[in-house]
C-alpha cells in the first residue's frame, strides 16, 4: 500500500486490508500507546516536562486512530490476541526505539483471507481459496496495493500468484507453503472448456431461468461442473451466471463468485468466452453440437412434502431396447447435496433405458455426452422444483376394487360423498420431446386422465423380471397404454389376470403401485389420514383368502414405509397401542351389498 497518494496525506490503510489485519492493526496500536505511557513515566521530571506538549498530541493521534480502527470491526466479535516479533527497522535509539514491535501476521486461515470463497456451510464444510494471477491484480489494483503487500496466505503475497504456482501439484500447497485442509481453485476450474448446444431451440422444461439465456438462439447446457453445484445452490448459481450472444458465434458466460474480499472489494467476475460453437470447420470452435433426438427425461411424483422420500427418475432415447449405449448421445445423472441413492447410477447414468429410484428429488440433471465409445462430462441443467405441500388434517376413506380384468377405486374426503380415485400423472418433464408416450409405456402415465373419468382401469401389469421380488417402478409397472401393438411389443412381460396368477410377485407389486399413487393423489389433497378397504371374491379358498389379506396389508404398509408418508393414526387397542393403518377386508358381496345400501341415499 503506498504511504500517500498526493505526496501531503497518509493513506488510510483501514479501506484497503482485510478484517484480521485491521484486528492486528488495532493491537499494534494499543500496544504502541501502553510504550508510550511507560517511556514517559520513566523520563526525569524536566525532560518529561518539555516533552508533555508533545506526548499529550501523540495520545490524542494514537485515540484518533484507534478509535476509527474500531468503527471499521465488527462490534460483537471478540477481539483475536495478536503475537508481536522484532521488526527489521533498526530502530533503537529514543522514542523510535517504541516501534521496533511489530505485529506478526496470523496463521493462515480461511477466515482470513481476502481471496476465500463464501460458501454456505449448509452445503459444505470446504475451504476454498479462489485465486489466479488475474484475481491477485484486480484485488491488488481495487485495493489501490502493491501486490507484494496483498496476502493471500501466510507467506504468500498476490504477486507470488503465477500460472507455474498453481500448476505445480497439490491443491493444498500454494508453491511450498501447505494450507492443511484448506485448497485452491482457479476460476476456471469449475467450468467445461466446451458448451453443448442444441438443434432445438426449446429443449427443456422444469429448468431455472438463467440470466441472457433468452438471447442465445441455442438452448445449451449450463458448462459447469458438478464441484460448483457442491458450493453454490441451483438459485445462487442462477443468480451469478449469465450469458450473452456475441457476433453470429460467440457466447460469452460470467459468472460472479462471492469472496471474503479485501476493504470494500468482495466479488470477482469471471469471464469465459466460448467462441464459434455452431462453426464446426472452425478449429477455434467451443462447441459440442449435439443430437437432434430428444430423449424423454423426466421425474415423478412431481412434489415435494416434508415427509416424503420415494422418487423415481426416468432416461429413454431411441436405442432403449439396445444394451450398448447410442453414439453421439447425452445422457443425463441426477445430482442432489442430498443422498439420492448414487448406487443406481453406474457409469453416470449412461444407459440408452433408466430408472432408478431416488430418495429425493434432485436439484440438477449432470449431463454425459457418449461418442466413440466414451463418455464425458458436458454441463448441467438446473431444476426448478415444485414448492412443497405442507399436511391438513384431511381425512380420506378409500375403497380398492382389485378386479381380474380391472380394478375400481374410490374415495370419500372428510366424511363428504364418495367419488372415483383417479390416477393422475404428475410427471415433471424435464425435456420436450415430439412424443413423451413412450413414458406410458416404459414408466408412468404421462396423459391427463379424460374429464370423464370414472376410477377404473385395466388389471394389467408389465413386469421386466420372472418369478423374483419386483423393485416397483423399476423392475415393472402398470401398464398405461393398452393396444394390441404395445403387447406385441412388451412380449411376454404383459401380466394378466392378476389376481389368480401363480406368481405373487405380480399382485403384490401391482398392488403397492396401487398404494403408491394413492399416497400421492392424498399428499397433493393435504392429507393426513387415510383408512383403507380392500374387497375380495368370495370365490377364493382359505388359503387364497388369507394371502390376499396379507398382501394388501403389507402393500400398504411397504408404501408408508418406503415413502416416508407420515400420517396422523390413532394408536390402535388391538396393537398394542401402536399406531398403524386402519385396513379393513370386505368380500364382493358384502361390498356390492353396502354400495347398493347407500346408493343414492337409499
Amino acid at each position: 500500500m503506498p504511504w500517500s497518494m498526493d505526496g501531503r496525506t497518509l493513506t488510510d490503510p483501514t479501506k484497503s486490508i482485510t478484517e484480521e489485519e485491521r484486528y492486528a492493526l488495532l493491537g499494534w496500536l494499543q500496544k504502541l500507546r501502553y510504550a508510550l505511557l511507560g517511556w514517559l513515566q520513566k523520563l526525569s521530571g524536566d525532560v518529561q516536562k518539555k516533552t508533555s506538549a508533545l506526548a499529550h498530541d501523540l495520545f490524542r493521534c494514537l485515540d484518533d486512530y484507534i478509535s476509527d480502527i474500531r468503527a471499521h470491526l465488527p462490534k460483537n466479535r471478540p477481539v483475536p490476541a495478536v503475537a508481536f516479533g522484532v521488526s527489521d527497522l533498526n530502530l533503537s535509539s529514543g522514542f523510535s526505539e517504541l516501534l521496533k514491535n511489530a505485529a506478526l501476521p496470523f496463521d493462515g486461515t480461511a477466515q482470513n483471507s481476502p481471496f476465500t470463497l463464501k460458501i454456505n456451510p449448509a452445503r459444505t464444510n470446504k475451504k476454498i481459496i479462489l485465486i489466479s494471477p488475474e484475481i491477485a491484480r484486480n484485488f491488488a489494483v481495487s485495493a489501490k496495493m502493491d501486490t507484494a503487500q496483498l496476502s493471500v496466505w501466510q507467506g504468500v503475497y498476490a504477486a507470488d500468484i503465477t500460472s507455474d504456482i498453481l500448476n505445480s501439484g497439490a491443491r493444498n500447497k500454494l508453491g511450498n507453503i501447505d494450507m492443511g485442509a484448506v485448497e485452491f481453485r482457479r476460476p476456471e476450474d469449475f467450468f467445461h472448456d466446451r458448451i453443448a448446444i442444441f438443434s432445438n431451440v426449446d429443449t427443456f422444461c422444469h429448468d431455472v431461468e438463467i440470466n441472457g439465456a433468452g438471447g442465445i438462439p441455442w438452448d445449451f447446457v449450463l458448462p459447469i461442473k458438478r464441484e460448483l453445484l457442491e458450493f453454490f445452490s441451483p438459485e445462487e448459481i442462477a443468480r451469478r451466471i449469465s450469458f450473452a450472444k456475441q457476433g453470429d458465434n460467440d457466447i460469452v458466460m460470467t459468472f460472479d463468485f462471492p469472496l471474503q474480499g479485501v476493504g470494500e472489494i468482495e466479488n470477482f467476475a469471471f469471464t469465459k468466452v466460448y467462441r464459434q460453437v455452431s462453426n464446426k470447420r472452425s478449429k477455434d470452435c467451443c462447441g459440442i453440437s449435439l443430437n437432434k433426438e430428444i430423449p424423454l427425461i423426466a421425474l415423478w411424483p412431481n412434489m415435494r412434502r416434508a415427509d416424503w422420500h420415494e422418487y423415481y427418475f426416468y432416461y429413454e432415447n431411441h436405442a432403449a431396447a439396445g444394451n450398448i449405449p447410442a453414439d453421439k448421445m447425452y445422457y443425463a445423472e441426477p445430482w442432489s447435496k442430498e443422498n439420492l441413492g448414487a448406487e443406481n447410477f453406474p457409469n453416470h447414468g449412461v444407459k440408452n433405458l433408466l430408472i432408478a429410484r431416488l430418495n429425493a428429488l434432485p436439484e440438477a440433471l449432470v449431463f454425459n455426452y457418449y461418442a466413440d465409445g466414451k463418455a464425458q462430462e458436458i454441463g448441467a441443467l438446473l431444476l426448478k422444483l415444485p414448492e412443497e405441500i405442507p399436511q391438513d388434517n384431511n381425512v380420506w376413506n378409500v375403497g380398492i376394487d382389485f378386479g381380474t380384468s380391472s380394478t375400481m377405486l374410490y374415495f370419500q374426503a372428510n366424511g363428504g360423498a364418495y367419488q372415483p380415485l383417479i390416477f393422475k400423472p404428475h410427471l415433471l418433464k424435464v425435456t420436450k420431446p415430439r412424443d413423451f408416450t413412450q413414458s406410458d409405456i416404459n414408466f408412468m402415465a404421462s396423459i391427463e386422465p379424460k374429464e370423464n373419468a370414472n376410477g377404473s382401469f385395466l388389471s394389467v401389469f408389465f413386469s421386466r423380471v420372472n418369478n423374483k421380488t419386483i423393485q416397483l417402478i423399476q423392475d415393472g409397472h402398470i401398464l398405461n397404454f393398452i393396444n394390441p401393438v404395445v403387447f406385441t411389443l412388451l412380449g411376454t412381460g404383459v401380466k394378466t389376470n392378476l389376481k389368480w396368477s401363480a406368481d405373487p410377485n405380480i399382485a403384490k407389486a401391482y398392488l403397492e403401485q396401487i398404494c403408491l399413487q394413492i399416497l400421492v393423489e392424498a399428499a397433493f389433497h393435504r392429507v393426513s389420514q387415510i383408512d383403507w378397504n380392500f374387497s375380495y371374491p368370495t370365490a377364493f379358498s382359505q388359503g387364497q383368502t388369507n394371502t390376499f389379506k396379507n398382501t394388501c396389508d403389507s402393500s400398504v404398509k411397504n408404501a408408508y414405509t418406503q415413502t416416508g408418508f407420515a400420517p396422523i393414526i390413532p394408536p390402535s387397542p388391538n396393537n398394542n397401542n401402536i399406531p398403524s393403518p386402519k385396513i379393513e377386508m370386505w368380500s364382493e358381496s358384502k361390498a356390492s351389498a353396502y354400495h347398493f345400501r347407500t346408493f343414492n341415499n337409499a
